[in-house]
């Protein structure tokens, strides 16, 4: 939504102004409920955006393998590309 080229929290924060990114970061964590929020607003302003009516829009949520816990989301969780728990990054794909 945004032209940062990045799309992680803190480019995002760093984008928006003169708050700390740390701050805005604290502020998001704090409010489990403004996620959800944040997900309505963006799901209205896609389905207002998309050509016609009979567009598909696809969520694909796909998980990597991860050896290491340096990138961001990296944790011990379930992804079906191992079939089980595993040390992986989740993210979700939309087209």
């Amino acid at each position: 939504m945004s032209d940062v080229p990045r799309k992680n929290m803190w480019q995002v924060a760093v984008a928006a102004g003169p708050v700390a990114p740390d701050r805005l970061q604290d502020f998001l964590a704090a409010r489990p409920g403004m996620r959800m929020n944040c997900g309505v607003v963006y799901g209205e302003f896609v389905v207002t955006s998309l050509p016609t009516e009979d567009a598909l829009l696809i969520a694909d949520e796909t998980g990597d393998i991860r050896k290491g816990t340096k990138s961001v989301g990296v944790a011990r969780q379930y992804t079906g590309v191992a079939g089980h728990v595993e040390n992986a990054q989740v993210s979700v794909h939309l087209s």
